[in-house]
Parts: C-alpha cells; sequence; structure tokens
C-alpha cells in the first residue's frame, strides 16, 4: 500500500522565508567578523546560533508542512539532538572559516550537518502504524555529495566575490539555494 500526503503551501513558503533570513544573517555575520584581524567569540556563536537554528527550523517546518491520514508523534530527546547537531555543525564551520579561512571544508562541513539535522529529524518521527520506508541508496548518495559540493561552492564564492553589488547577489542566492537544498532533502 502506497501512502500519499500533500504540502501546505503556506508552510512550505514559511520554511523557505525563514532559512533564507537565517542563512543571510549567519553569512553575514561571518563576513563582518572577518574584517577585523582577530573575531570576536561573541560573532562566531552569533553566525552559528543563527545557521544551526536557521537549519533545524527549516527541516522541523518542512516536515510540519507534509500531511498524511497517519499520525506521528516525535521524540523530544532525538528532536533536541538535532538541534544541538546543526548548532554544532554551524559551529564548527564557522570557527573554521572565521579562525582558519577554510572555506571549502566549512561549506562541506554545512553539507553534512544539513544532512545529520534531517536524517536525525526523521528518525524522532515515531507512529502507531508500521511502515516500511523504501529508500533509494543512489539517491541519498546523491543528496550527500551535492550538499558537499555546492555547501563548499557557496560558502567559498560568498568571501571571494570582491564588489559590493556582486556580493550582495551572492549572499541572496547562497541564501536561497541553502534553503532550497535543505527543503528539498526533507
Amino acid at each position: 500500500m502506497t501512502l500519499e500526503g500533500n504540502y501546505n503551501l503556506f508552510t512550505v513558503l514559511l520554511a523557505i522565508v525563514v532559512g533564507i533570513l537565517a542563512a543571510y544573517t549567519a553569512l553575514d555575520l561571518i563576513e563582518r567578523s572577518s574584517s577585523s584581524p582577530r573575531p570576536h567569540k561573541k560573532w562566531v556563536l552569533m553566525s552559528a546560533l543563527s545557521f544551526g537554528l536557521g537549519v533545524w527550523a527549516v527541516q522541523v517546518i518542512s516536515l510540519l508542512s507534509y500531511y498524511t491520514p497517519i499520525t506521528f508523534q516525535v521524540n523530544a530527546w532525538v528532536l533536541g539532538a538535532s538541534l544541538v547537531v546543526a548548532f554544532l555543525g554551524s559551529l564548527l564551520s564557522s570557527w573554521l572559516y572565521m579562525i582558519k579561512k577554510m572555506s571549502i571544508v566549512s561549506g562541506m562541513l554545512i553539507g553534512i550537518t544539513l544532512l545529520l539535522t534531517h536524517y536525525i529529524l526523521l528518525f524522532s518521527l515515531k507512529s502507531s502504524a508500521v511502515l516500511q520506508l523504501q529508500v533509494q541508496p543512489w539517491a541519498s548518495l546523491l543528496s550527500a555529495i551535492i550538499s558537499f559540493v555546492l555547501g563548499a561552492y557557496i560558502v567559498h564564492a560568498w568571501f571571494y566575490v570582491k564588489t559590493l553589488e556582486q556580493n550582495q547577489m551572492m549572499k541572496v542566492m547562497s541564501s536561497i539555494h541553502t534553503v532550497f537544498k535543505n527543503w528539498k532533502a526533507s
């Protein structure tokens, strides 16, 4: 038996807006702190908090936007663990860029953080119905590769675009891409 559901368009749009704002804020905070010779710890924490909460919020809102005839409960401990993973991954990514100037590795870590948060949140769902999910291994692998490559490219490109007009467009494009990649994985 195939289970079908549908998305609530308003909730999907809310997830997109939240994600764009969070990604833009996090990348802008990193950029601002990078202008000083020694970045302050508060900027690293604020950037990580913004991006970590944004990644987590987009995933949670995306899960909530999908309606099925089966009800699900959420394991609060696993849900909390997904928030911690999103924050810690974002913190390490921010630190790698701000302190070590490792933009490609930082971007790849963002890709890993997106994937881990997504799968931990899926693991937090419980249902009284017996479900057998069919996952295509090639699709999961392709999603992981896209997350790593595009995460690395976006973070690297963000900081190497020199003119203000180009940089503003890169900020918006990077933020939008991050959200759509994150939402698509849901």
